[in-house]
């Protein structure tokens, strides 16, 4: 009986991982034919099915192949095993850019003479497109995957109280700190798209600040701090994403003085803050809207602080799209009572406040 349950919940499992890898590869082929029909000016339908063709191929490559590789890497050692996730989806997306350019020219919607041009022209969008979907895709599923095999072990044991809490609130915790919205994704693979044809250098560079983004959201779940400079650093990289997307409505400066570099912060902390400020004022607004990230340490403790022109707030009342709910309960997990997360009014706009005990890592 439990090894049927187990091959029913195995095929269910796979049958929406392939939903969800549909869904992306449309999303992508949509992304691209609006791209390319508003560039060129050509019919949006061919442009769609062109489209529909190459993410498809692509993605039911990547869907076969992937998770394979995937199941072998050794995540915890991070930056070698995104090496080889980033060769594995340049390689798809190399020959699925292939495969499509002759399923596209053996259908007829294009030429068998522009054959070699539909190629070239479609290996780099290809390559951005197959690494942000794809390192997407994959931090989902390894998390999602994380996430039910620890459910499962604490569903298969049955171990003193104590115990099954203390691994509950891991799995809490490194759920909240793997999550990466969707939307945010999805903006940002459409402003690299945009990006691609005119300047193509800063398309490349929001590829490596959004593959950091991933891989930090990934590793997260393996520890409960980092290095306050590597967090801003993260911080820095979505905030260059998000500035590429909303262009001159978004500026912002960081105030990081060099002694506090060192000191321990719950990894994507200030990241929510920050994009706490972003969704919920910047993207709000047609103005250009200023943010201003500090740190600060006195009386033993290290005071993160994000001042954006939004009005006030009372915590209690914020809504579950807030985000600040979540790292609540990540505080609760990290120092109980010993950290505390205020919203107050300042020069015109709010102030967000997270503080707790000081710890340096040197």
């Amino acid at each position: 009986m439990t090894e049927c349950a187990a091959a029913r919940s195995s095929g269910i499992g796979n049958a929406g991982r392939w939903l969800r890898l549909a869904m992306v590869n449309t999303l992508a082929a949509l992304t691209v034919a609006v791209m390319f029909t508003a560039a060129s000016g050509r019919p949006f339908v061919p442009e769609l099915i062109s489209s529909l063709i190459f993410s498809h191929t692509i993605g039911g490559l990547a869907g076969l192949i992937v998770p394979a590789v995937g199941h072998r890497l050794n995540w915890d050692r991070g930056r070698g095993a995104w090496l080889v996730l980033t060769a594995t989806l340049l390689t798809i997306a190399a020959v699925g850019c292939v495969l499509s350019a002759f399923i596209v020219v053996g259908i007829g919607l294009v030429p068998a003479a522009a054959l070699g041009r539909v190629i070239t022209t479609s290996l780099s969008i290809c390559g951005f497109i197959t690494l942000g979907f794809g390192g997407g895709m994959t931090v989902y599923e390894v998390t999602r995957a994380r996430l039910q095999a620890t459910e499962a072990e604490l569903r298969a044991k049955e171990v003193e109280r104590e115990r099954a809490e203390k691994l509950l609130a891991e799995a809490r915790l490194a759920s909240l700190e793997s999550r990466l919205h969707p939307h945010f994704l999805f903006n940002t693979l459409n402003a690299i798209s945009a990006l691609i044809p005119d300047d193509p250098e800063r398309a490349e560079k929001l590829v490596e600040q959004l593959a950091a983004l991933l891989r930090f959201s990934l590793d997260a779940g393996a520890r409960h701090t980092v290095s306050l400079a590597t967090e801003v650093e993260i911080v820095r990289a979505y905030l260059g994403i998000e500035e590429a997307r909303l262009g001159g409505r978004l500026r912002y400066t960081i105030e990081l003085p060099p002694e506090l570099e060192s000191c321990l912060v719950p990894p994507l902390a200030l990241h929510t803050l920050v994009q706490n400020s972003v969704k919920h004022v910047a993207a709000a607004r047609r103005e250009p809207t200023d943010i201003r990230v500090r740190a600060e340490a006195r009386d033993g403790r290290l005071r993160l602080v994000v001042w954006d022109a939004g009005a006030p707030f009372s915590l209690e009342t914020a809504p579950p799209g807030h985000g600040l709910d979540g790292l609540q309960a990540r505080l609760a997990v990290l120092y109980g009572e010993k950290a505390t997360l205020d919203v107050a009014g300042a020069d015109g706009g709010k102030v967000v406040s997270l503080s707790f005990p000081l710890r340096s890592d040197s």
